[in-house]
């Protein structure tokens, strides 16, 4: 993993002596659903997601660099309780966009690794108690982009994610399907 962080931080710096508009830069805020393995995660295998993608991109190079953040959770109360179930995670990895000159339908993928968080929680009101874990993050994602303004974009996504973790000395799946809405600017 610091390999990956080493080489995706020399690229950074090679690229650092352009000047800023010879970037393409994109930051988008995302809201979803993320559905993990059943199996895994029982009653809290449907969690609402909420994300920050940050990508970059020089006008010499194909594609973007990219850094997203995300944490999907489930929470319910039964007999007093609070339980949850989270998920977080720090991706980076390469996004390609497609006919960003041509048009205002701006379709992607990418993919790239990080590292995921799973955790899950007890909490009584007064006393809180969890269990948490990480793994190797493989993610991939899918999505199209509009521009409703020169610099405002809105979208849709699915990312699809494999990571897995130990909680309660058993492995899961922590990984899973996301489906989210982006709110964005690219400048």
């Amino acid at each position: 993993m610091a390999k990956i962080f080493s080489v995706m931080f020399f690229i950074l710096l090679l690229g650092s002596n352009l000047s800023a508009s010879d970037y393409i830069r994109n930051f988008d805020i995302s809201i979803g659903m993320k559905k993990l393995d059943s199996d895994d995660w029982g009653d809290f295998d449907k969690q609402f997601m909420f994300g920050m993608r940050f990508d970059f991109q020089t006008k010499k190079f194909p594609v973007s660099y990219v850094f997203d953040i995300a944490m999907s959770t489930h929470e319910k109360k039964e007999e007093g309780l609070t339980l949850s179930a989270s998920t977080y995670e720090f991706n980076t990895g390469l996004r390609k966009y497609f006919f960003t000159n041509q048009g205002k339908v701006i379709p992607y993928f990418g993919a790239g690794v990080g590292l995921m968080l799973g955790e899950l929680m007890i909490s009584d009101g007064f006393e809180k108690d969890s269990v948490r874990d990480s793994g190797l993050n493989l993610w991939a994602d899918i999505g199209i982009k509009f521009k409703f303004h020169e610099k405002i974009t809105f979208g849709f996504d699915y990312k699809f994610s494999k990571a897995k973790i130990e909680l309660f000395d058993t492995d899961i799946e922590a990984g899973g399907s996301t489906f989210a809405f982006l709110f964005g600017i690219q400048f």
